[in-house]
């Protein structure tokens, strides 16, 4: 197994408006439920620093394969001022970091927590 990076841009106002304190957790998708595998704030720039994640060696991507050459993860972003954003299979490549930018949308006045959570799945590459 090789290792790649994620790293997460939190922001709000169509990116006019970076979200400090964002917590950010990456989990995997195991047979028995998510697994957490890590954890990170946003800084004052709406950004984590690189979380590594393992993921499939390199050389399965520079030949026509049947092996998927990424991982997948799930990535949620919580602030208590802003809908939770849930995000299914973001993909990591062995040796890239892979940026994934977050939109977050302020709650509503009395929004329930149960209103609190946007899921987006993310589609893999065309390889």
């Amino acid at each position: 197994m090789g290792t790649g990076f994620l790293t997460a841009q939190v922001y709000t106002s169509r990116g006019a408006i970076p979200i400090e304190g964002a917590s950010i957790s990456i989990f995997t998708d195991l047979p028995e439920g998510k697994q957490l595998l890590g954890n990170r704030s946003t800084d004052l720039s709406g950004k984590t620093t690189p979380i590594p994640l393992e993921a499939p060696e390199r050389s399965l991507s520079q030949h026509p394969s049947q092996t998927i050459p990424f991982a997948s993860y799930i990535l949620q972003a919580d602030h208590p001022l802003y809908y939770t954003v849930l995000i299914k299979d973001i993909q990591v490549f062995d040796g890239s970091t892979s940026v994934q930018n977050i939109e977050m949308i302020p709650l509503e006045e009395g929004a329930a927590f149960d209103q609190r959570l946007n899921v987006f799945p993310v589609t893999p590459p065309a390889l």
